[in-house]
């Protein structure tokens, strides 16, 4: 399965978090999105595409190590056991702005980390190269043995750092 949107990558990295989630093992992300498809000379099809052959019941097989439940971050952010990484932007993760649903709180965990989605990018709304974004994470103090959350305020932007981090 590959995912890809209007090239917000948000959109498309969250698709993969959700696949890889319910277990599906074989998806991508599309870098830069139908963007950069067509900036690459892509081609498109128009119109019902046919029904796939011999399609099978999909089975889930949910990956809930994915996830952490609210006693999971207390214990986080108590203990500091994992680095908390927040995909917003920074006026929002420091709460300078109001979120923009109601009701959703401004700042962060305490010794959570900023790093918004958009600083993993490049100027075409493509991921920075794999030694950049090594680079950006290592200065982070990221290394392969790093337990890494990543959060924001709905669980878009934080799968464009997981995405990043895979």
């Amino acid at each position: 399965v590959v995912f890809y949107d209007q090239g917000n990558i948000a959109s498309s990295c969250r698709g993969w978090w959700l696949a890889r989630l319910f277990g599906h093992k074989n998806v991508c992300v599309l870098d830069g999105g139908l963007p950069e498809w067509l900036r690459q000379n892509g081609a498109l099809e128009c119109g019902v595409p046919a029904p796939p052959t011999g399609a099978v019941p999909y089975q889930s097989q949910p990956n809930y190590r994915y996830l952490k439940g609210l006693g999971d971050m207390l214990e986080c952010v108590q203990q500091r056991s994992n680095l908390i990484l927040g995909g917003r932007s920074a006026d929002r993760f420091y709460g300078h702005v109001p979120e923009p649903r109601a009701g959703l709180a401004s700042g962060h965990m305490p010794g959570a980390v900023n790093v918004p989605f958009k600083q993993l990018l490049n100027e075409t709304n493509c991921f920075k190269s794999i030694e950049l974004l090594k680079k950006q994470f290592t200065e982070l103090g990221i290394s392969s043995q790093t337990n890494v959350i990543t959060t924001c305020g709905s669980g878009m932007t934080a799968s464009v750092l997981s995405f990043a981090l895979c």
